[in-house]
């Protein structure tokens, strides 16, 4: 299996700035014997966003600390492609229930806080399960974002990114629901996340 993902980013700061943004991702699949493998080419051609400022807000915080002028941020925001390689197998009990393990390893080209991290390329893993019941409905729990953190007193401890999920399909549509960073464990923010698929086949 193969497939593109064109994607259309918008972003809005309040009234102080907005952005619109393009990319496209690249991904194929292979299955064989309840072994999945897949990769993704994240970004290939080299994500960006393009910002507009209100020039009337910019100046209301310019010069707000003496000698600390806010120069105007940069206009063009870009995201390096990055690669993610992934392979998962598939456990069947008793026909109704099933358990997916994952393991990813995510590959930037850039040299960042990652696990492994070289002037070439900085890597990352992640690891997921998925408890499934009659294909229906999905328990899921993982773990990503490992990063080498700098501290104020230039130790790096290592942190890590708990995360949790719950899923129903039926009749082509899927509803997904996650929580990230249980636990508040990595420098990232909290999200919660929804999404919804329609499988178009559905409607022929």
């Amino acid at each position: 299996n193969y497939g593109v993902n064109a994607k259309v980013i918008r972003r809005i700061i309040g009234d102080f700035a907005s952005s619109w943004g393009f990319g496209l991702d690249l991904g194929i699949q292979f299955e064989s014997n309840g072994w999945q493998f897949g990769l993704m080419a994240r970004d290939i051609t080299t994500t960006f966003n393009a910002w507009a400022f209100d020039e009337d807000r910019l100046k209301d915080i310019q010069n707000a600390i003496p000698g600390e002028n806010q120069e105007e941020p940069a206009t063009t925001e870009l995201t390096l492609p990055k690669l993610q390689l992934g392979i998962s197998k598939l456990f069947i009990f008793n026909y109704d229930y099933t358990l997916k393990t994952e393991v990813d390893l995510i590959a930037r080209f850039e040299q960042n806080n990652d696990l492994i991290s070289t002037s070439f390329v900085s890597l990352n893993p992640a690891l997921g399960i998925e408890f499934a019941y009659t294909n229906l409905v999905f328990l899921r729990a993982g773990i990503g974002n490992f990063q080498n953190e700098l501290q104020i007193d230039n130790s790096t401890p290592l942190t890590f990114q708990p995360n949790f999920g719950l899923g129903f399909k039926y009749n082509g549509f899927h509803l997904d629901y996650a929580f990230t960073d249980i636990g508040d464990q990595s420098a990232a923010l909290y999200s919660n996340v929804f999404s919804l698929k329609i499988d178009l086949s559905i409607f022929r």
